[in-house]
């Protein structure tokens, strides 16, 4: 929580300059989120119609605290491209890393000996406070947080998990707090401010068929044994790789220049940001319509765990 106030108040200090955000910012506080999510869910219930028309992302960051040897990531697929940029921007806070960028894809290789092409982003799925805006609206969301070697952090959920031990043990002068905040508001800022948003469509075809081809080489013998024709899936994949590419090139190609009126811009930005609306199955996933999942990328990798334990 320290972190979004932090970033909050340097918000405040621009706004104070006279600077407004292109777009608007609602920084909020969730109660009730271990016994069910409760808080999030009720503001996104409550505000449905007008989150599903004018979201253009949620940013979650309720594990800050979780570690101080690597970055945890997760996100939709759209927002990678983005993620990277900001970290290029954000200062590491620890050497020999000068960027968030080479401290992200650094300590995977000091801590886990992976090299890396790009800095690992997982997929989010639930879990969070993210939750209800992500499987029930389909806004695109990030979630930021660290994470150490050896798992959670060792008063995670314990009556030890206060102030006092974060500040003794865990981050003493709160500089893995300030980078971490530095790389979210860094991100924060390009959604409320970049004329076309940030938001990548090729990062999210390309993922999509990233999934498709897993399920399908992890899983040959299920696949043949249940008698499953997947040709339709690769094609369908490789259709949306080719669609978002031109879309892609399109965006490139803007110009206000030739946009007086700015609706070439607002059709770009609308599809932009309801490309993750197009993933929510409003009945949920076969034969689980009570599931509480309805964000169909998050359903292949449900998919691959079912071909994997099914008996």
């Amino acid at each position: 929580m320290s972190t979004i106030l932090e970033i909050s108040r340097a918000i405040g200090e621009q706004l104070k300059t006279g600077w407004r955000p292109r777009r608007t910012i609602i920084f909020a506080s969730w109660d009730a989120e271990e016994p069910g999510i409760l808080g999030s869910f009720e503001f996104a219930e409550d505000f449905m119609i007008a989150l599903k028309h004018k979201a253009v992302a949620y940013i979650n960051m309720d594990s800050v605290a979780s570690g101080t040897q690597m970055l945890r990531m997760k996100s939709t697929p759209n927002l990678h491209s983005l993620l990277y940029d900001a970290a290029k921007k954000a200062e590491s806070p620890k050497s020999p890393y000068k960027s968030m960028y080479e401290f992200w894809i650094g300590t995977e290789k000091e801590y886990n000996d992976i090299d890396y092409q790009l800095p690992p982003v997982q997929l989010i799925g639930s879990g969070s406070d993210y939750t209800a805006f992500l499987n029930e609206i389909g806004v695109s969301c990030v979630d930021f947080a660290y994470k150490n070697d050896h798992g959670t952090y060792p008063v995670y959920h314990t009556q030890y998990d206060t102030y006092e031990w974060l500040s003794t043990f865990g981050d003493q002068d709160f500089t893995y707090h300030k980078h971490l905040g530095d790389f979210a508001a860094r991100t924060l800022l390009s959604l409320a401010n970049d004329e076309i948003l940030p938001l990548s469509a090729v990062d999210y075809a390309n993922k999509i068929q990233e999934l498709t081809l897993s399920l399908i080489n992890k899983n040959p013998d299920k696949i043949s044994e249940l008698d499953l024709d997947i040709t339709g899936m690769m094609i369908l994949a490789q259709s949306f790789v080719d669609a978002a590419t031109k879309f892609q090139d399109h965006v490139s190609s803007y110009s206000n220049a030739t946009d007086e009126s700015g609706i070439k811009l607002r059709n770009i930005n609308d599809k932009l940001m309801l490309m993750d609306r197009q993933f929510i199955h409003e009945q949920g996933l076969p034969g689980r319509p009570h599931s509480g999942i309805s964000y169909l990328l998050q359903a292949l990798q449900i998919l691959m765990l079912d071909l994997l334990f099914q008996e």
